[in-house]
């Protein structure tokens, strides 16, 4: 960090800033899953999250498509939906986080044909929240859950493109 500061006057410089993902996973029973983040993580130990991780170069290449096999990846390691099932996948926004030095996320939703009782998460993954989407919607209201940032990005894009829903009273957003 320091070398970075003296070379370029930014302590974050010298960081790899890789395009991470994030997904609002939509299941059959039209149900959506909250990860809690392992106490054993570096980052936002005991948060909570929604499945997402990072494209792997040598895996899924440098292309859009890539991005997309990731995500559908990502569902699949962390908590257990089979890529087969997933029937809609699409990127709804991108968000650059402030406070994890500018690091880049694209915002994904995908819709899955298995019911949410089918998943089974993997050991990044110390708990796991099933909720109906207007359950969802009252606990990022009333403050429930502490999110990562970039899941907080991508509960705003998707309740704004639901009707019925205001983002504007996520708890987080009026702190």
């Amino acid at each position: 960090m320091e070398e970075g500061r003296r070379l370029y006057g930014d302590k974050y410089a010298l960081f790899a800033n890789p395009i991470g993902n994030c997904v609002v996973v939509e299941f059959s029973d039209d149900k959506i899953a909250l990860i809690k983040r392992s106490d054993k993580v570096a980052e936002y130990a005991g948060f909570y999250d929604t499945p997402g991780g990072y494209a792997e170069p040598t895996k899924h290449g440098f292309t859009s498509e890539g991005h997309f096999k990731a995500v559908k990846d990502e569902v699949n390691e962390e908590i257990g939906v089979p890529v087969e099932s997933i029937e809609e996948s699409h990127l709804i926004g991108i968000m650059k986080s402030i406070e994890n030095f500018g690091k880049p996320d694209m915002l994904f939703r995908l819709r899955t044909g298995l019911p949410s009782n089918k998943i089974v998460t993997n050991e990044e993954v110390s708990g796991l929240e099933i909720l109906a989407r207007d359950q969802l919607y009252e606990n990022l209201v009333e403050g429930t859950y502490k999110l990562v940032p970039p899941s907080e990005a991508l509960m705003v894009a998707y309740f704004s493109l639901l009707k019925g829903y205001e983002v504007k009273n996520f708890s987080f957003l009026i702190e």
